[in-house]
């Protein structure tokens, strides 16, 4: 599968979600997950979290989880993953994402990002 992005075709990236507390980013991250997309394929699926109530999972935007925005070793899972395959990201909505991995230190600023509305698949 190849992805276009805006106009650039695209093989290798990291598809990106995660779950806050609200919109302001003071409301912290609860859930990171990622999808290494490599040569079309997935290769590798990450799950960052850490449950606190698995009765409250179901009600979704992070409910049930503890706030990890900054448990370090989370952080360091999130970065040895995007350090390992250092391809773009991709998200819905990717700027808002990208504030929340910025303002907690997990994501450089000048990181390489994609918003996923303008994704068309070939």
């Amino acid at each position: 599968m190849v992805i276009n992005i805006g106009g650039i075709l695209m093989k290798n990236m990291i598809l990106l979600d995660i779950e806050t507390g609200d919109f302001d980013v003071d409301s912290g991250m609860y859930e990171v997950a990622l999808l290494v997309i490599e040569e079309g394929k997935i290769v590798l699926s990450e799950h960052i979290g850490e449950v606190k109530d698995q009765a409250l999972i179901h009600l979704g935007m992070g409910k049930g989880y503890t706030d990890i925005s900054q448990n370090q070793s989370k952080k360091e899972q999130f970065q040895k993953v995007i350090n390992t395959f250092n391809y773009p990201i991709v998200a819905h909505n990717v700027s808002f994402d990208r504030k929340f991995l910025v303002h907690y230190g997990w994501l450089d600023e000048d990181y390489e990002v994609s918003e996923n509305l303008k994704i068309q698949l070939w």
